[in-house]
């Protein structure tokens, strides 16, 4: 901190923007006390099922901690299952589209972390990241 109210430069925001491109996205709680809140990234190959429901729990549980996205090497169409099986549990991601990792990728968003929640094989096929994420499998 630097006494300003930022972080190594930045000023504080409250809520992150998709097109957030710093490591961290700080965020300033209703005590205005400065959060830090680490950036996951889940890929699958369609982006239809696991990734999205990855994505849907970890913003759900880890809320305030942890700000999670996801995508697809090959984009297909949701899994009306992975829409259900969340549903039964209060989160709706009927609306969500899916995405491509290259789109997520170019747009410039770094993340903390990228996580993987498909085969070997399949996690192979995903493109490279910069040597400060870390990537799991």
């Amino acid at each position: 901190m630097n006494g300003r109210g930022t972080a190594r430069g930045r000023p504080a925001t409250l809520g992150a923007s998709p097109a957030q491109t710093s490591r961290e996205v700080e965020l300033v709680d209703s005590r205005r006390k400065l959060a830090i809140v680490k950036k996951v990234f889940f890929i699958c190959i369609h982006n239809s099922a696991r990734s999205q429901i990855a994505e849907a729990m970890l913003n759900r549980l880890g809320a305030g901690h942890f700000a999670a996205d996801s995508a697809g090497i090959e984009p297909g169409t949701l899994n009306p299952l992975a829409v259900a099986v969340l549903n039964e549990i209060g989160i709706d991601i009927a609306a969500k589209k899916t995405k491509r990792v290259v789109d997520v990728i170019q747009s410039g968003v770094k993340d903390n972390y990228v996580v993987t929640v498909c085969d070997e094989t399949s996690a192979e096929r995903c493109p490279a990241f910069p040597a400060e994420t870390m990537r799991l499998h």
